[in-house]
C-alpha cells in the first residue's frame, strides 16, 4: 500500500556515490530509532534503489521505503516512496509521521527543494478534521435557520439587506438543485452559502433611507448631472440609517465577547482544511480545538434558543441611530479622501488592530507563544502595540508604535512600529508605513475638482511589515520544539540522551516535549505550549513520569500496576 510520496529537487552538494547516500539516511533511521532493520537493494531495470525497512513494536510491521534516483533538465532529484503492506494507519498512531518527517530532516539540508506527492497519513487526518466540520457547519446554519423562522417567519430571506449573500445563492442554488433533484423543492438558503456569510449573517445590519434635504444633492440634481451620478448615490447613502443591527439585537445574548475571534479563528482553519493543505498532528490538535470550541457556541446556542419562549415581535423594529457624516466638495468631485489630523490617525489605528490580527494568525501554531494586545488610545501619537511571550522560557518581545502625521494635500505620513526585547538580546525591530494623503486640483472646464494625488497605504509597506516582524519574533523566540528536533539525530549518533522525557505526553497539548534538560529550558515545562509539570525518575524502572500526586517514593503508574499484581 502507497503510504507517503515527496521528491527532493536540486543536489546541493553533487553526490557521485548515493547508495552510499542512502546508506547514510537509513542508518540515521536506525540510529534514531525509527527503524530497527533495514537491507538496501538496487534494480537494475529502473536503477532504483529500494529499502526494506523493520520496527519492533506491540505490532510487527515491515515498511518499504524506494529512493528512485533521476535527471530532469539537468537538475537531479530522488523520489522517496513509503509503502507498507503491515503497517495501519491511525489518527493516534504517529509512527508514519515521525518517520517521513525524520527522513525529511536528514536530506533537507542537500538539496534545493522538497515538494510533497502524496500522504495517506496527512490525509487520513483531515479527512477526520473535514468530517467534523461539516457536522459543526451544519449546525451553525440549523441554528441560524431556526432563530430567523422563530424570530421573523418563514420569508426571513427577504428580510436580508446583504445583497452579496443573495448574489451568492442565486448564482448557486440552480446548480444544487439540479443535482440532488429529491430536493429541488425545499428552502436551502443557507446551504449554499459560505462560513463567512453565516458570520455576515449574525452581525449584518439592515438599513433604511431617512431623506434629508441636502443642498449637495440639489445642486447636483438641478446642476450638470452627467458623469456625477455617483456623487448623487454617494450623498444619499449617507441618509441611510441602521434600522436592525442583528449582532446588538438578536445574536449577542447567545455568545461571550470571545466568540467574534473564536469563529474568526474557525473559519481560518476551516478553509486550511477545504482547501487541502498538508497536515501534521500538531496542527491537526490545533485545529480541532478551534472547532471543538465553535461546537460548544453553537450546542449551548441551539438550548437557549429552545428554552426561550418569548416572541421577539417587540424587538423586530428596533432602530439605531447613526451620525449622517457629510463629504467635503472635494472629496465628492473627485472619489478621493482627503484625511485631516484625525482621520490619518484613525486609518493607522486601524492599520495597527489588523496587522495584529495577521501576525496572530501567521503565529498560530506556534503554541508556545502568547501575543497579549494592548487596547490602543486613539488620542496618543505613541504607546505600546503588542507583546510577544515565549511561554517556554518567558522571553518577552515588546513592540510599540509612534505617528508622524501630516494632513497637507500629497504630504506623507509615517507610521514606525519598533520592537526589542526585555532579555539579553541585543536586535531590534524597525519598520516605516507610509500613508499618502490625497491631493485635487479645480479643473475651470469641468467645474470640478480633479485628483492629482491618489491617498492611501502601500500595500508593499504592509507585506514588509508582516513579513519583518513574524520573522524578528521567530528568531528572537526561538522554538525549543524545533531545536529539539534539529539536535535529535546528533545526540543519539553521539550516544547521549535527548532533553525531553521518552513517553511523557503534555495534558494540554498532546505533545511528548516535556523537558528535563535544564541546559535547554526549565526541568518539566513543555516546549511545546509552556505548560508546567511535576517530573519525577520511577525508582523501579527508571522512567520519567508526570508526579500528579508528588509522594515520597516515585514510582510510575506503571510500576504501580505491577506492584498491585505483585
Amino acid at each position: 500500500m502507497e503510504l507517503v510520496k515527496f521528491v527532493a529537487v536540486g543536489d546541493k552538494g553533487g553526490k557521485s556515490d548515493y547508495y552510499k547516500y542512502i546508506q547514510s539516511i537509513l542508518t540515521g533511521l536506525y540510529e534514531q530509532g525509527y527503524i530497527d532493520f533495514y537491507t538496501l537493494d538496487v534494480d537494475i531495470h529502473t536503477c532504483c534503489l529500494y529499502a526494506i525497512c523493520g520496527h519492533i513494536c506491540k505490532e510487527a510491521f515491515i515498511v518499504d521505503v524506494a529512493f528512485e534516483i533521476n535527471i530532469f533538465n539537468n537538475v537531479k532529484q530522488i523520489l522517496i516512496d513509503i509503502r507498507s503492506d503491515s503497517y495501519e494507519i491511525d489518527i493516534n498512531r504517529t509512527y508514519l509521521e515521525d518517520l517521513k518527517l525524520c527522513i525529511k530532516r536528514l536530506i533537507i539540508k542537500d538539496w534545493e527543494k522538497i515538494i510533497w506527492l502524496y500522504d495517506e497519513d496527512a490525509y487520513l487526518l483531515s479527512k477526520e478534521l473535514y468530517s467534523y466540520l461539516y457536522i459543526v457547519e451544519n449546525k451553525i446554519r440549523r441554528f441560524i435557520n431556526e432563530f430567523m423562522v422563530k424570530t421573523f417567519g418563514t420569508n426571513w430571506w427577504d428580510y436580508l439587506s446583504d445583497q452579496t449573500i443573495k448574489d451568492k445563492y442565486n448564482a448557486r442554488y440552480s446548480m444544487y438543485k439540479k443535482a440532488v433533484t429529491g430536493f429541488n423543492n425545499v428552502d436551502d438558503h443557507l446551504f449554499s452559502i459560505d462560513v463567512g456569510d453565516l458570520y455576515k449573517m449574525l452581525t449584518m445590519k439592515i438599513m433604511s433611507w431617512s431623506p434629508v434635504y441636502d443642498t449637495d444633492i440639489e445642486a447636483l440634481l438641478v446642476g450638470r448631472t452627467e458623469g456625477k451620478e455617483y456623487l448623487i448615490v454617494e450623498k444619499i447613502k449617507k441618509q441611510l440609517i441602521v434600522k436592525d443591527d442583528f449582532w446588538e439585537n438578536y445574536f449577542k445574548l447567545y455568545f461571550d465577547s470571545e466568540f467574534s475571534e473564536s469563529f474568526r479563528q474557525f473559519e481560518l482553519n476551516r478553509n486550511h482544511i477545504a482547501h487541502n493543505k498538508i497536515l501534521d498532528r500538531a496542527a491537526y490538535n490545533v485545529i480541532r480545538r478551534s472547532i471543538e470550541k465553535i461546537d460548544k457556541y453553537f450546542d449551548n446556542a441551539l438550548i437557549a434558543l429552545y428554552r426561550n419562549e418569548k416572541s421577539f415581535e417587540s424587538i423586530q423594529g428596533a432602530l439605531l441611530k447613526y451620525k449622517d457624516l457629510l463629504i467635503e466638495t472635494k472629496q465628492n468631485d473627485s472619489g478621493i479622501e482627503i484625511r485631516d489630523n484625525t482621520r490619518i490617525l484613525a486609518l493607522f489605528k486601524d492599520v495597527l488592530l489588523e496587522t495584529s490580527i495577521d501576525i496572530t494568525d501567521a503565529l498560530r501554531f506556534r503554541e508556545d507563544i502568547s501575543i497579549n494586545t494592548m487596547d490602543i488610545d486613539y488620542n496618543n501619537l505613541e504607546g505600546k502595540l503588542f507583546s510577544a511571550r515565549s511561554k517556554v522560557t518567558n522571553q518577552q518581545l515588546d513592540f510599540f508604535y509612534s505617528m508622524k502625521i501630516n494632513d497637507e494635500e500629497g504630504s506623507e505620513s509615517t507610521l514606525t512600529i519598533t520592537g526589542t526585547p526585555n532579555f539579553g538580546s541585543h536586535n531590534e525591530f524597525s519598520v516605516d508605513i507610509t500613508y499618502i494623503n490625497g491631493a485635487v486640483e479645480y479643473n475651470d472646464e469641468q467645474g470640478y475638482y480633479m485628483p492629482i494625488a491618489n491617498d492611501g497605504i502601500l500595500k508593499a509597506d504592509l507585506d514588509n511589515y508582516l513579513d519583518k516582524v513574524v520573522d524578528f519574533i521567530n528568531v528572537e523566540l526561538e522554538s525549543l520544539k524545533e531545536y529539539v528536533d534539529s539536535i535529535s539525530y546528533e545526540r543519539v549518533k553521539e550516544g547521549g540522551t535527548l532533553p525531553i522525557a521518552d513517553g511523557v505526553y503534555c495534558d494540554e497539548c498532546e505533545e511528548e516535549y516535556i523537558c528535563i534538560d535544564e541546559g535547554v529550558a526549565e526541568v518539566g515545562i513543555c516546549l511545546n505550549c509552556g505548560a508546567y509539570y511535576k517530573i519525577s525518575v520511577c525508582e523501579r524502572c527508571g522512567q520519567y513520569f508526570i508526579d500528579y500526586e508528588d509522594t515520597e517514593i516515585k514510582i510510575c503508574d506503571q510500576c504501580k500496576v505491577y506492584y498491585d499484581r505483585e
